[in-house]
């Protein structure tokens, strides 16, 4: 079970891409996001256990160098957040209404 949230945000998406790799192989973690925002900003999130994101992010941190803009890590977060990682339900389903989909989710 996931307990914790971490996130590094850089200045260069070479240089995001390289510490999200490096993050992966360094503990067990998954990847909740990981993406460009804006021209040459690049985030990325991980969730885990909070020993292995806390590992995972001070890798992060440390691989980012001069391009690390801002980093944090929540630990222990409510069990419920994590189900937001996953793709949302189909429209088609009974009784769901309301669904924002920004681009088709694979079925």
């Amino acid at each position: 079970m996931y307990r914790a949230i971490g996130m590094i945000e850089l200045s260069s998406i070479a240089r995001g891409i390289y510490a999200t790799d490096l993050m992966l192989k360094t503990a067990f973690v998954e990847v909740f996001s990981a993406t460009s925002v804006c021209p040459g900003k690049y985030v990325a999130i991980v969730q885990g256990d909070v020993a292995a994101v806390e590992s995972s992010i001070s890798v992060g941190v440390e691989s980012a160098g001069e391009y690390l803009v801002d980093s944090f890590i929540l630990p222990n977060v409510h069990p419920d957040v994590f189900p937001l990682s996953q793709p949302p339900p189909s429209q088609k389903e009974p009784g769901h209404w309301g669904s924002w989909k920004p681009f088709p989710w694979p079925q």
